[in-house]
């Protein structure tokens, strides 16, 4: 698993840029899976999310990402996710809105657009 100072590093990173209000539902888990097999696991509600070594609440996908620096560009719009989709580097278990979400919900204020989503 990566190792609590990598998800230290993580959180402390998204955290200035995270977006409360964003996610439309009371709480999303995601289990996010690297290539070497390590995962970790995110939680987002709309007013806070928690990064963890262990699952704290019911996963409500899985994404599949190379490691945990391409993970770190996604979520800050420093990597495109289209082009990590399309190099085999990115993938969800199929929930599409929720998994596009996760990829707008840390992008820095000048960098984020506003989408609405209903069911």
């Amino acid at each position: 698993m990566p190792s609590e100072i990598n998800i230290r590093d993580l959180d402390a990173a998204l955290r200035p840029s995270f977006k409360p209000g964003f996610m439309p539902l009371d709480q999303v888990a995601y289990r996010v899976v690297f290539d070497k097999q390590s995962e970790l696991f995110l939680t987002l509600s709309p007013d806070n999310f928690e990064i963890s070594q262990q699952p704290t609440h019911g996963i409500t996908l899985t994404i599949w990402v190379k490691d945990l620096q391409l993970l770190k560009a996604l979520l800050l719009g420093r990597s495109s996710g289209m082009d990590a989709f399309m190099a085999g580097h990115y993938r969800s278990d199929g929930h599409i809105v929720l998994s596009q979400l996760l990829l707008y919900v840390f992008l820095p204020s000048d960098r984020a657009l506003a989408y609405e989503v209903s069911d």
